[in-house]
């Protein structure tokens, strides 16, 4: 469940011609091979509480397992983005949130670290050529303000109550 294939970064480390090219990547290791926070987030939180004494959480939305379909980008408005929702991620996110609420950990809650949805940006057709490719994610100035906007709006709207702190 960890792995999220609709995102510009699994593009970036799994895909074989890009595994290929020594420079772009370290390891190539997939998201499956990390800590797998999306499953043993109990774990961690509950951990991070009585093993290290922490009392703030800070966690990134990610924008492609909520919108991963391309479809999303014809939404207008926040209401407009709300029918466009993968149902089990935005659950998950509101168990995730409750959990950390639990156990009265603080949430600072990242819009962006990184990654965008393969609808917004193509790495791999902007790697292999810059000029030409469609998706140009933050190159295109109009598309990601319209849309980061949107989706910003949106979890705000869907999560806001449970969120104490927000990071771009």
């Amino acid at each position: 469940e960890c792995d999220d294939p609709h995102s510009d970064w699994y593009q970036w480390i799994t895909d074989p011609d890009l595994q290929q090219q020594e420079i772009t990547h370290l390891a190539g290791d997939p998201p499956s091979a990390g800590p797998g926070f999306w499953e043993l987030w109990p774990q961690y939180m509950d951990g991070s509480k009585a093993d290290m004494g922490l009392g703030a959480l800070r966690y990134s939305v990610e924008w492609s397992r909520l919108f991963p379909s391309e479809v999303a980008a014809m939404a207008n408005t926040i209401e407009d983005l709300d029918q466009y929702v993968h149902q089990p991620t935005r659950a998950a996110y509101h168990q995730i949130f409750a959990g950390a609420k639990q156990r009265n950990l603080r949430l600072l809650i990242t819009l962006n670290h990184y990654s965008l949805p393969l609808w917004i940006h193509d790495g791999k057709a902007c790697h292999d050529n810059l000029t030409f490719c469609e998706r140009r994610g933050w190159l295109d100035r109009d598309k990601i303000l319209k849309h980061i906007a949107l989706f910003s709006g949106w979890v705000a709207k869907e999560y806001g109550s449970d969120v104490d702190l927000w990071g771009t």
